[in-house]
């Protein structure tokens, strides 16, 4: 492939990144390092280097706050794989400790803390 037809790609993959940045009514948007990006097949994002701790919501009603600077990965339908914590993460019984890799179900269920 030649250097324009991959141009046009690099652009829409910067705006993609950029989409990330926005977001709707005041909300505190996730923000990804630009390259670091990659997309499940149905297009969500599969996973991305955040910049930034973020909060989310997991399908239990948790929270779990995900490190900056470390990679997160998500589900198909969106809901958090695996991330660093930044704080401790429980689910049902189970505990992970800040700093450690958590590894969760769909659901929100921690399925190992590394």
């Amino acid at each position: 492939m030649n250097s324009q037809a991959q141009r046009p790609k690099r652009v829409l993959l910067a705006i993609a990144a950029l989409g990330l940045v926005l977001a709707p009514n005041g909300a505190v948007a996730l923000q990804c390092h630009v390259g670091t990006i990659t997309f499940h097949p149905e297009g969500g994002i599969k996973s991305c280097e955040i910049e930034a701790n973020h909060e989310f919501r997991t399908p239990l009603g948790a929270t779990i706050v995900c490190g900056g600077g470390a990679i997160l990965t998500q589900h198909p339908d969106g809901s958090i794989e695996s991330c660093t914590l930044a704080k401790p993460y429980a689910a049902k019984t189970k505990v992970c400790a800040a700093g450690k890799r958590v590894a969760l179900d769909p659901g929100g269920r921690i399925l190992g803390c590394e």
